[in-house]
């Protein structure tokens, strides 16, 4: 355990120090220019991210250690520091900052442009998703950022806890929910599951058929 607090106070102090505010203004700035605001935009994700993870470590450490003051501690840091990277960003940037949602550039003058649609993203197949694994409590958080059905299918437990999804519970209920349906459970002897000409899947019991 010792070893263990010696790198947790090295990797404290130099997470600090990258990932302070200020530091994190400068960086910023050099991404907008260079790269515009999509650029700048997926950036400030992998820093939420990455400042996630120092909290999950931070926490666990503590929360081990049994100093419940300083796991609130590391959660009002990153609250504090997560409200002035989006300051950051709405200045910089000049527009609003979404973590998770994907940014559309507007197009160049002259240019046009066709923007593909994902087939069936919309907030209701999100929220009938959520209701049918009894997880509406998230619904106005997922809102709130603009997120769809098609973001959670690819998020992780960092990138729920940066959008607002603190409780562990939920967070694991929701990945839980997001493998089930990617990789639904086989089907019973006897069954199969076929689809219709236009693509609609049902199933056969061949042993009553």
């Amino acid at each position: 355990l010792g070893r263990f607090e010696g790198y947790v106070f090295e990797f404290s102090t130099k997470s600090k120090k990258c990932l302070h505010p200020k530091r994190i203004s400068e960086y910023l700035q050099i991404v907008y220019d260079n790269g515009g605001e999509k650029m700048a935009k997926d950036v400030l994700d992998y820093i939420v991210i990455v400042r996630s993870k120092v909290l999950l470590m931070h926490s666990c450490y503590h929360a081990f250690n049994e100093e419940p003051e300083d796991v609130k501690d590391a959660f009002e840091t990153f609250n504090g520091d997560y409200q002035q990277y989006v300051q950051l960003f709405n200045k910089i940037v000049g527009s609003k900052y979404h973590p998770g949602k994907v940014s559309i550039q507007k197009p160049m003058t002259g240019i046009k442009t066709k923007l593909k649609v994902p087939i069936g993203s919309s907030s209701g197949e999100l929220r009938n998703f959520l209701q049918k694994n009894s997880l509406m409590v998230l619904d106005d958080i997922f809102t709130t950022q603009g997120i769809v059905f098609e973001d959670i299918l690819d998020m992780d437990n960092a990138e729920l806890m940066a959008v607002g999804v603190q409780t562990y519970s939920q967070r694991k209920k929701l990945l839980q929910a997001v493998a089930e349906f990617k990789e639904p459970p086989p089907l019973p002897a006897d069954w199969e599951e076929r689809k219709t000409q236009t693509g609609r899947p049902y199933f056969i019991n061949h042993a009553t058929r």
